[in-house]
């Protein structure tokens, strides 16, 4: 079965990726889909960015997700470290384990992991997220205070009307 096969391989001293069976090669971990948790987009930058400098300097990804998860002040954040790690231990690969948040981080996101992954430049790729998400934010940012000044212009057209309305035209 899956349990013992896992033990096996880890007391051969090597850490599992995948498990399969041997008869039709169909990965006997299942993908379970969880429920969308909301990221703001400062939180998957945070996310990303703490994540792209760990692997960058050489710690492991399993050991990189404890540390995240153990210095996350946000638990949304913690939760899904935490997840991750867990279903790295138990033998999936690290876009194995995002997939499962696809919801959260997007398509896009997730696939680029997994280029990152197969081509061993994660670091990389987790370094370009994050500067897309910085760019992201700086044109969201300018997008709203661009917004600001013609709202205020309306507000103070209908304050001005209602005035009329009421004092000048009666």
């Amino acid at each position: 079965d899956e349990r013992s096969a896992r033990e096996m391989i880890r007391n051969s001293g090597y850490i599992p990726v995948k498990v399969y069976l041997d008869d039709d090669e169909k990965p006997l971990l299942k993908q379970a889909k969880t429920e969308k948790v909301y990221l703001s987009l400062k939180e998957k930058r945070l996310f990303t960015t703490s994540l792209q400098s760990m692997i960058s300097s050489g710690i492991p990804v399993v050991e990189a997700f404890a540390i995240m998860e153990s210095n996350l002040g946000k638990s949304k954040l913690r939760r899904i470290a935490g997840d991750i790690k867990e279903k790295i231990i138990n033998g999936y690969t690290f876009t194995q384990a995002l997939e499962s948040y696809e919801n959260t981080f997007g398509e896009v996101y997730v696939k680029l992991c997994r280029a990152g992954e197969m081509s061993g430049e994660l670091d990389v790729v987790l370094d370009r997220l994050s500067q897309l998400m910085k760019k992201q934010a700086l044109i969201t940012e300018k997008i709203i205070s661009a917004s600001v000044y013609p709202v205020i212009i309306v507000i103070m057209l209908f304050g001005l009307l209602g005035l009329f309305g009421a004092k000048v035209f009666p």
